[in-house]
């Protein structure tokens, strides 16, 4: 049996989209030296999310192949399909947090493997009672696939995980081209006819809406790997403007992959109605939007010696947000044709007061752009 420190050449199964080997932790290969060699480790971005393993079946028992399922779909098979098999599927997030290997105790194969992650614990092969265990390091605990030497069984073997990690996050963010005037519609909030009855009043037209706005990171790498990770971004959000609505992409800060926040959007207009003519209705509006805009960036993954290692990604962000209240006061008599939902009178002219509701109605939930 064999202890090795050293990076075998890879084979066919290694692609050419793989983790770079400068972010594996050391690999340590437990086993014989039969067989050819084989680096089977998942794209960049992704990881192993589950994996079966495979035993002899006879009284000289070792390990036989192992397939690994990975969390782009992706399978590779080492070794055989054959004999006996029992298997551990990853949750999203899970990381190993112990794993032994042990040799088949003729130095020949690979004869155990066991492992305990934050969730459960695998452990499959042969009895090893009174052989000798080899603590493997496990670094992060991010499994992105083994190598080692393998034919019919598995020969020789080592798991390869990601070097032990101090800080992850998504960087350098860029926003493909979009329509800023799309997605949004324009909702009536409230809608007032203030009439003239005789006698000069005031009325103020007011009131509070309250939207929740939100923005949404989506991305092209496995969120096995990103779970906990903030994003150095902008995101998409309404532009400050009077009387309509864009979009423009907010400043740079850290955040998180789903972030919600609740306004309270307020308006207030004071109409003085001093005869027939000075008669108004009043109207408050805001536009809702909701867009989904595409973009590249780098995901960045810092070791605990400070190296730093960044991968390509893709993604998207949704966006919903609302513009500010826009309140008006029209001439009566030019206001286009509305839905009334209030009608307030002031006082007749005899009398003195403050303005009266006469009608009242629940708003529809929009109605079209005036």
């Amino acid at each position: 049996m064999k202890w090795y420190a050293t990076i075998p050449l890879l084979c066919s199964l290694a692609s050419a989209a793989s983790w770079s080997s400068g972010i594996w932790q050391n690999q340590y290969y437990i086993g014989g030296e039969g067989g050819d060699p084989f680096t089977a480790v998942a794209e960049e971005g992704q990881v192993v999310s589950k994996l079966r393993v495979y035993k002899s079946t006879k009284d000289d028992i070792y390990l036989r192949g192992i397939k690994l399922f990975y969390t782009d779909n992706t399978e590779k098979v080492i070794g055989s399909e054959l004999g006996d098999w029992d298997e551990h599927a990853f949750e999203a997030g899970e990381v190993v947090k112990s794993m032994s290997l042990w040799g088949d105790g003729k130095g020949k194969r690979t004869g155990r493997i066991k492992f305990t992650t934050d969730k459960g614990e695998f452990d499959f092969g042969k009895d090893t009672k009174g052989q000798q265990e080899y603590p493997i390091d496990v670094g992060s605990g991010i499994l992105i696939g083994f190598g080692g030497r393998a034919g019919s069984d598995i020969d020789q073997l080592a798991a390869i995980f990601i070097k032990g990690l101090k800080q992850r996050y998504f960087d350098n963010i860029k926003y493909a081209d979009f329509d800023i005037g799309s997605g949004f519609e324009l909702e009536t909030i409230k809608q007032s006819d203030v009439l003239y009855q005789g006698s000069q009043y005031t009325y103020t037209f007011t009131g509070t809406q309250t939207f929740t706005k939100s923005s949404t990171f989506t991305y092209s790498i496995t969120n096995s790997l990103s779970i906990g990770t903030t994003f150095k971004a902008g995101v998409p959000e309404v532009a400050e403007i009077s009387v309509s609505a864009e979009w423009t992409i907010s400043g740079t800060v850290e955040r998180g992959e789903t972030e919600t926040t609740t306004d309270t959007l307020t308006w207030s207009i004071a109409v003085n109605v001093t005869d027939e003519a000075s008669q108004r209705r009043c109207t408050a509006s805001y536009y809702k939007g909701n867009v989904d805009v595409s973009w590249t960036g780098d995901f960045v993954l810092i070791d605990n010696d400070g190296n730093e290692y960044r991968i390509p990604v893709s993604g998207s962000t949704k966006s919903v947000d609302a513009s500010k209240v826009i309140a008006s006061c029209e001439p009566l008599g030019q206001a286009g044709k509305r839905t009334v939902y209030e009608t307030i009178t002031g006082p007749a002219a005899a009398t003195t007061g403050p303005p009266t509701t006469l009608l009242k109605r629940a708003a529809p939930t929009a109605i079209a752009a005036f």
